[in-house]
């Protein structure tokens, strides 16, 4: 284990140092603690957002994207109120995160000779499971994959911007002021999400305003610039850790909608360190009548990319996200079947805006409302053997034995938006 976390992990260390039968044996169900504490080290942001608990597997969310007059009560319908806004509801199964590794034969193999291969077997399993957790709460589901939850990229719609320029303060007063307008949330708990290089740049800004730079100590005692008074936490998943290579596309024979014309392409893909740079442009001329879509090869079967973003637009250099398509594909209990290096796109409708493809020098930045009544929170299922989580991440034992102990580390836990509005959204930013 990491030795900064030495004072946390003292039991664990011992358990795994100890000579067989020396009587240091730790107790298995405390290792539960043990690995929540370090889950949460490696993935701060799960451990600012609070947890709920769900009362069975599924959860209804009502999403909306208006305000109704007094005399409207409930989300019946998506028929717009008479006050012309949008009133949705969304019944969705919370989906179960696919996180999970076996470590067998525990007291067996934690012998002085089977230390180094126990300890970093545990490690890599925790770590893998931070990962992907602070991935899915950004980017999270893709378009046709159950097994995996959305995150805050495809749910924030209406304060999205296209900086496409240098950062400047007004950028981020900007991203706070409409996130406040509706409805008033001014005391809220609110979290900036942008990289070190964007935030060593807006901590300049703010030098040169005369403004001293307000450090304010979160949650879990830990320490964070601010804008604002709002906690800026830095990461690297905001900045572009590289390019997508060279994607192609053809009309196909496949039976589709696409209507003729000459269509446009970006397409990035999402990895564990972030969402890539975009892929070169590149067009698919239509003449099939309606009656046919497009097959896209992309440059590899790519283990590393869980989804793509697909961008398009009606003319060159105009693009805007069309839709996104899992990177893999997966069994019906959930595992990792293939990944893919085509898929099809059998109907489109040029979109006329929302996110823009990212370049080399563009970051994101993302403001996020903390309350989770209102505005975002964790939510946690039950596990597999029906009981309630009380953690993001469970240990739960599989077998008893005289020689081994054999337990599984599992995640369940999906993210709930209630109110997207509360939220703030800004893409195609940069530091210089």
């Amino acid at each position: 284990m990491h030795k900064s976390r030495s004072a946390a992990l003292t039991e664990l260390e011992k358990a795994l140092t100890s000579a067989a039968g020396s009587g240091g044996w730790l107790v298995p169900e405390d290792l539960e603690p043990l690995l929540v504490e370090f889950l949460y080290y490696l993935s701060p942001l799960t451990a600012l957002m609070e947890v709920k608990k769900a009362n069975g597997t599924t959860h209804e969310i009502n999403r909306r994207t208006g305000v109704p007059g007094a005399w409207f009560e409930g989300e019946l319908t998506a028929t717009p109120s008479s006050t012309g806004t949008v009133i949705v509801r969304n019944t969705v199964a919370l989906k179960i995160l696919r996180v999970g590794s076996g470590v067998s034969g525990f007291l067996q193999s934690a012998t002085q000779k089977g230390i180094d291969a126990l300890e970093s077997e545990q490690t890599a399993a925790i770590e893998a499971m931070a990962d992907l957790i602070e991935y899915g709460l950004v980017w999270g589901n893709a378009v046709a994959d159950a097994f995996q939850f959305s995150g805050f990229d495809p749910t924030i719609t209406t304060n999205l911007f296209d900086v496409n320029d240098v950062v400047e303060l007004t950028d981020l007063d900007n991203m706070i002021d409409n996130a406040i307008a509706f409805r008033g949330v001014e005391r809220d708990p609110k979290l900036f999400l942008m990289s070190p290089a964007m935030r060593s740049k807006v901590s300049g800004l703010q030098t040169k305003v005369y403004k001293t730079v307000q450090t304010i100590q979160f949650e879990g005692g830990m320490e964070m610039e601010s804008y604002r008074e709002i906690p800026i936490y830095q990461t690297s998943l905001m900045a572009p850790p590289s390019t997508l290579g060279v994607c192609v596309g053809v009309e196909n024979a496949v039976a589709g909608t696409v209507a003729n014309g000459t269509y446009y392409f970006r397409i990035a893909g999402v990895t564990l360190q972030g969402e890539q740079v975009s892929c070169a442009e590149f067009n698919v001329t239509v003449v099939g009548g309606g009656t046919t879509g497009i097959t896209v090869a992309l440059p590899a079967a790519d283990a590393t990319i869980h989804l793509y973003k697909v961008f398009c637009g009606s003319a060159s250099g105009t693009h805007y996200l069309l839709t996104t398509v899992a990177g893999h594909t997966y069994t019906a209990a959930g595992a990792i079947l293939a990944n893919i290096a085509t898929f099809n796109l059998q109907a489109i409708t040029v979109p006329v805006a929302g996110q823009r493809p990212l370049d080399a020098t563009d970051e994101s930045i993302m403001l996020l409302n903390l309350n989770p009544q209102r505005a975002s929170g964790i939510v946690s299922l039950m596990n597999v053997l029906g009981e309630e989580v009380t953690n993001l991440v469970q240990y739960i034992p599989l077998a008893t034995t005289r020689d081994a102990y054999d337990f599984l580390m599992s995640s369940f836990l999906a993210l709930e938006v209630p109110w997207e509005r509360l939220h703030a959204y800004s893409r195609r930013v940069r530091t210089s």
